[in-house]
């Protein structure tokens, strides 16, 4: 143990105090339970599809920090958001939060999918399955993507200070080419090479 621990366990012990025991950083800015709100607050807006970029969640610390009146480093207030450093150590502390890339969703979509219509889904889809009594090899998976007719080029070298750097396409624009597959998960066709194929 070091003696400038073992110093304040001993003075803690003479003064009837309970002696700390373990590591307490000095320049925390949040306690652990206002990290944890900012935690579920992050999470709570990519529930609603407004996540929050690294810039909003530096803006949100400062303003909660201020708002709070904790004791942030002054470089806080001349920016007006918290430093790269504080949000690093954040995400290290909640190492289950991380960068994202999210998928464009419309709001009609965003709207729709809740939990009442989805159970009126599965409710329609019991209804239907009991009244039928569809064997499960004659339950299919089905889905539909869009493919574009237009590749997205790859980097290309260029002289820096160039504006704007085009590659040749086919089209500028091109075709949405929308695939619908279906397969039946049941029937499958013996591995070949190692890989399962699915009819």
């Amino acid at each position: 143990m070091c003696h400038v621990s073992l110093n304040c366990f001993v003075n803690a012990l003479r003064n009837n105090l309970q002696p700390k025991v373990g590591y307490n950083p000095y320049n925390r800015v949040f306690t652990a339970e206002q990290e944890s709100q900012l935690v579920k607050y992050c999470e709570k807006t990519v529930d609603l599809y407004f996540g929050l970029t690294t810039r909003d969640l530096r803006k949100l610390a400062f303003q909660f920090a201020s708002a709070n009146r904790l004791n942030y480093p002054q470089k806080w207030n001349e920016v007006e958001h918290a430093s790269e450093d504080w949000l690093c150590a954040f995400l290290r502390r909640n190492s289950h939060l991380t960068h994202r890339t999210p998928q464009a969703t419309s709001l009609a979509r965003a709207m729709n999918f809740n939990r009442e219509n989805v159970s009126n889904f599965f409710n329609k889809l019991a209804t239907v399955l009991e009244r039928h009594s569809f064997e499960p090899q004659n339950i299919y998976n089905i889905d539909e993507t869009g493919v574009s007719t237009v590749q997205k080029p790859t980097k290309v070298i260029a002289k820096k200070g160039t504006k704007q750097v085009g590659s040749i396409a086919s089209q500028e624009r091109g075709t949405l080419v929308t695939l619908c597959v279906a397969f039946d998960m049941l029937s499958r066709i013996p591995e070949r090479e190692g890989i399962n194929l699915l009819v």
